[in-house]
């Protein structure tokens, strides 16, 4: 059977999602050819349709070594190598490897790829946070040839990744434009909608009555798991109707699809337990307790390295803005929400089924040795993401000599409030500025935001009851920081912050150490590296609109929502 034939029988297979047939043609191709890569190619995608993306990268390492120069399999394998990396937080391979490729944004050798692969690469430098080098690759994906060849969902959602990429480099104009090319591909995509009522600043009459038609179906019964459509488009409905000041008709729609939706997370035994995170939160403090207490773990106090400096707050508590004005210092550069330290810490956790007393209190070498992994993976993760940044730089043509003075560096991931003990401890020059907000502003704005509906995290977001809990938990994290690092941390309350800014800023400053000396360029200039950071959090747009008391009380539209949930502090 020649190659050809092998090929199509293979790719059949993983089409028919046949993990077992598709392996056994691809062991058929790597036996007639083993110095070829395509047997190899489509091996690694086993692991990768099973999620097991970490078994891809060798397989898929393997393929591209066995590539010629002008093999027309480079770029797909390229592009998978990229998504594997992007997945598993491999930072300094995939940028190693996005660099020795064709896929600089200046080289037309990528207009040879298809659009899916220009995508996956583009998706990938995203997940860094490197958008000057993305979005280059999102635009070029979709002028392709192959474009026209993808089905209408397909199309929409590429449009959708161009759209976020937009509006990640602030070109807002640009963004609406994509979306609406991807609702014209797939009318009822809830995440288009969803996005467009967020960035477009005035209401559209004609969006309410047509999302008030997509959603009579699906809000007449409950929402089924998969039907994040709906949730997307009650969330439009919501802003939409929000910006005519229609609280009480705005307020029913969010407040029902959120209650559908916890229904939905109740029956399938997934919804958000307290009793488990704080469980969670414990087990953080002892692994925090068994690196103070351990004469083996090596500390790493280079003082020509940045130090550490983690934003903490929990989601829409204004930690987007502060680091914002902070990164306008000359010595401080934010490398966005970074997932590195969760994803470091996951490994150990559940490699343990039972996490019990004897673990800690008899802590292994093993364990030792993994828990010293995460401070120097996780510092060679900030080397690569720099490099990422003075890439970035160098496609916008502005990168200076003093961008690069660093002193600290920013990881404002919101949920590293939980691993904090761990942070400190392991992190000698770490330090916590932990955001403090209204306890009903921020709640509200954790119920009226529609985070990942399939991402777990977040499923405390749909009640109210369960959000305040959340909040409390914050508060007990906050006070035993200080308790137990009371140098280290220093707590900003955002009201105050919006209110006297200048001010707040140098008691900041004063507690990193730092003189209150702002760097012009970076304050002006939306393009300099280092400052004005992109972002892609949920309170971007608040960003770019400036310091504003406008956000602070919005709760107070909503009242009648907050009458039965107890335990706000005020």
């Amino acid at each position: 059977m020649d190659i050809e034939h092998l090929s199509a029988q293979c790719r059949a297979a993983l089409q028919q999602q046949d993990l077992k047939g598709a392996h056994y043609w691809a062991l058929s191709l790597i036996q007639q050819s083993p110095n070829k890569p395509i047997g190899y190619f489509y091996i690694a995608q086993i692991p990768m349709q099973a999620q097991q993306f970490h078994k891809a990268i060798p397989i898929l390492q393997k393929a591209l070594s066995l590539c010629k120069p002008d093999e027309a399999l480079v770029g797909s394998i390229v592009a998978r190598l990229m998504q594997c990396f992007g997945i598993t937080g491999q930072a300094k391979d995939a940028l190693a490897l996005f660099k020795q490729s064709v896929f600089l944004p200046h080289s037309n050798n990528t207009a040879q790829l298809e659009c899916l692969d220009l995508e996956k690469i583009a998706v990938t430098l995203t997940r860094f946070e490197w958008h000057a080098l993305a979005l280059p690759i999102f635009e070029r994906s979709v002028k392709t040839p192959t474009f026209l060849n993808l089905t209408s969902e397909q199309q929409a959602n590429l449009y959708c990744n161009v759209a976020a990429s937009c509006a990640y480099q602030g070109t807002i104009s640009d963004a609406i434009k994509y979306y609406r090319k991807a609702l014209s591909c797939e009318p009822r995509l809830g995440k288009a909608h969803a996005a467009l009522s967020r960035l477009n600043p005035t209401g559209e009459q004609k969006r309410v009555a047509q999302l008030q038609t997509f959603l009579e179906p699906q809000l007449i019964s409950p929402l089924g798991e998969q039907d994040n459509d709906a949730l997307y488009c009650a969330n439009a409905l919501f802003h939409e109707l929000e910006k005519q000041q229609d609280y009480a008709q705005a307020g029913n729609v969010l407040h029902k699809a959120n209650a559908m939706y916890q229904e939905v997370l109740e029956s399938s035994n997934k919804a958000f337990s307290l009793q488990a995170h704080c469980k969670y939160i414990e087990v953080i403090r002892e692994l925090a307790r068994v690196i103070t207490e351990s004469t083996s773990l090596i500390i790493d106090n280079d003082a020509s390295k940045p130090s550490e400096l983690f934003i903490v707050g929990l989601p829409r508590s204004g930690s987007t803005l502060l680091d914002s004005k902070l990164t306008q210092h000359q010595q401080i550069v934010s490398l966005g929400e970074r997932d590195d330290i969760e994803r470091l810490i996951s490994p150990i956790l559940k490699s343990q089924k039972a996490i019990d007393k004897e673990y800690f209190d008899q802590p292994s070498p093993e364990l030792v040795r993994r828990l010293q992994s995460i401070l120097v993976n996780y510092q060679d993760l900030t080397s690569a993401r720099l490099e990422g940044l003075e890439l970035c730089a160098h496609a916008q043509h502005s990168l200076t000599e003093e961008n690069k003075r660093i002193t600290y560096t920013i990881d404002k991931m919101h949920l590293n409030i939980w691993y904090t003990p761990l942070i400190l401890a392991l992190f000698p020059k770490a330090k916590i500025i932990a955001v403090k907000k209204n306890d009903r502003d921020l709640a509200w704005g954790n119920y009226k935001y529609l985070f990942n509906p399939q991402d777990s995290r977040f499923f405390y977001s749909y009640d109210l009851q369960n959000i305040q809990s959340y909040i409390d938990c914050y508060h007990q994290q906050v006070e035993w920081l200080k308790a137990h690092f009371p140098q280290r941390i220093i707590e900003v309350e955002y009201e105050q912050f919006v209110a006297n800014t200048e001010a707040e800023l140098t008691n900041v400053y004063a507690f990193l150490g730092l003189k209150n000396r702002i760097n012009s360029a970076k304050k002006s200039t939306s393009t300099a590296i280092y400052s004005a950071p992109i972002y892609s959090t949920a309170s971007a747009q608040q960003v770019r609109e400036g310091i504003s008391e406008k956000y602070v009380g919005q709760w107070q539209r909503y009242k009648w929502l907050f009458s039965d949930i107890k335990g706000f502090r005020q």
